[in-house]
C-alpha cells in the first residue's frame, strides 16, 4: 500500500465556457506543481450530467469538491485563483523556483 496521500477534486460548471477553461488549465498546473501524482481532477457540467449534479447535492456553481481526503469540503464561488484554494484547503504549494 502506497503512503502517498490521493486527493480527489470534482469541479462542477455550467458550461465550458472561455473562462472557465483558462482556469480550469491553471487547475491542472497548480495540482501537478503541488500534487504531482497524488491527485484525480474531475470537471461535471450539470448541463449535460444534471443527474450527477442531483446526486452530489450541487445547486450552485462553479463549485469544487475535494471528497478525498475525508472528510469532505465545498467551496463555491470564484475558483479563478487555485493557489489559494489548494491553500484553504491545507494544500501547501512548493516555493517557485
Amino acid at each position: 500500500m502506497s503512503d502517498q496521500v490521493t486527493y480527489v477534486f470534482l469541479i462542477f460548471v455550467a458550461d465550458h465556457e472561455v473562462e472557465v477553461r483558462a482556469w480550469l488549465s491553471a487547475w491542472r498546473t497548480a495540482l501537478d506543481r503541488c500534487l504531482p501524482g497524488q491527485y484525480r481532477l474531475e470537471i461535471i457540467d450539470v448541463l449535460r450530467e444534471p443527474e450527477r449534479a442531483e446526486n452530489d447535492q450541487v445547486f450552485a456553481t462553479p463549485m469544487l469538491v475535494r471528497s478525498r481526503p475525508a472528510p469532505s469540503v465545498r467551496i463555491l464561488g470564484d475558483l479563478s485563483r487555485p493557489e489559494q484554494v489548494l491553500a484553504l484547503l491545507g494544500v501547501d504549494m512548493p516555493p517557485a523556483s
